[in-house]
């Protein structure tokens, strides 16, 4: 509306004001000449009527400067206006250009990170069919003529063997540790032997139903996905951290969780990203004493950073 009445005003005087100024400074020497004619004044008093002609144009004439000055004001105000309108419109659309090439930005991001999650879980998924194979050969399971005697274990099973048998031997005579003892599953001293003794009977038990670079293999493999996860968790939306960690997750499988979950959390390098990430949430932790490897992957993941 204000823009509207200044453009009124402009064409005011413009188209009004103007002529009429121009109009009243031409015909002021016709009125002095008619004056002196026909009215009988003395023309010979040129400086009288010198003085009258000045006198009835000048303040005409400094009236039309000042209408046109207040005319280039105003048109110089509705450039600015318009300048200023123009200037907002460019500044929304660098603001849609940069959301748009941040857009860009993530989604690019994004598909270099699903390129790379899914070699990983390519090279995962070989190394889980090579467990399988190495678990049939390394264990003899086969008859006199060379037949295979058990079908070939999937993966999932072959973790549960593995935890089941490392929980056999580490946790045999825990309510007799706990009962003589003045501590509990609280305690790090009795963490830290439970650390210790879990991993090495996993040690022992990894290297005896496959071979022993294999299960290096496939911590190294793991390890790396979830590096690879919390770099790029910043340019993740929450639904899509959450649908790659419980993707890798199914991979692994909450059987094999626990043993992924030792090395993760011992190691330095990895044990940060697994907090932050929430791996070793109660969720995850499998089998009858879930309670307790919780409160060791816990306590593995908080202690000091000596």
């Amino acid at each position: 509306m204000k823009k509207k009445n200044k453009n009124v005003l402009t064409n005011t005087i413009e188209h009004v004001y103007v002529p009429y100024a121009l109009v009243a400074a031409i015909t002021s020497p016709v009125v002095g000449w008619i004056l002196v004619k026909e009215k009988g004044v003395d023309f010979g008093d040129l400086g009288t009527f010198g003085d009258f002609l000045g006198g009835s144009t000048v303040p005409l004439l400094t009236f039309i400067t000042i209408l046109l000055l207040i005319r280039t004001i105003r048109i110089q105000s509705n450039q600015l206006d318009v300048q200023k309108d123009e200037f907002t419109l460019l500044r929304e659309e660098m603001a849609s250009t940069k959301e748009a090439l941040q857009e860009q930005g993530k989604t690019a991001k994004i598909q270099r990170f699903e390129n790379s999650f899914f070699i990983q879980i390519n090279e995962l998924r070989s190394i889980k069919s090579k467990i399988e194979i190495e678990f049939i050969e390394m264990n003899d399971f086969t008859d006199e003529d060379g037949n295979s005697g058990i079908p070939r274990l999937p993966y999932k099973e072959i973790m549960v063997f593995l935890d089941t048998q490392i929980d056999s031997k580490v946790f045999a005579n825990k309510e007799g540790v706990l009962r003589g003892s003045n501590i509990g599953i609280e305690s790090s001293s009795y963490l830290g032997n439970l650390h210790h003794k879990l991993t090495m009977e996993n040690h022992i038990l990894s290297n005896n139903i496959v071979r022993m670079d294999t299960f290096s293999t496939y911590h190294f493999i793991i390890a790396r996905i979830v590096i690879l996860i919390f770099h790029n968790k910043e340019v993740m939306d929450k639904w899509e951290l959450d649908y790659y960690l419980e993707y890798i997750l199914e991979e692994i499988t909450h059987e094999g969780m626990n043993l992924v979950l030792l090395q993760l959390a011992s190691s330095l390098d990895t044990r940060r990203m697994v907090k932050e990430l929430d791996l070793h949430n109660e969720r995850n932790v499998y089998g009858p004493n879930w309670n307790i490897k919780y409160k060791l992957f816990d306590y593995l993941i908080n202690r000091p950073t000596d």
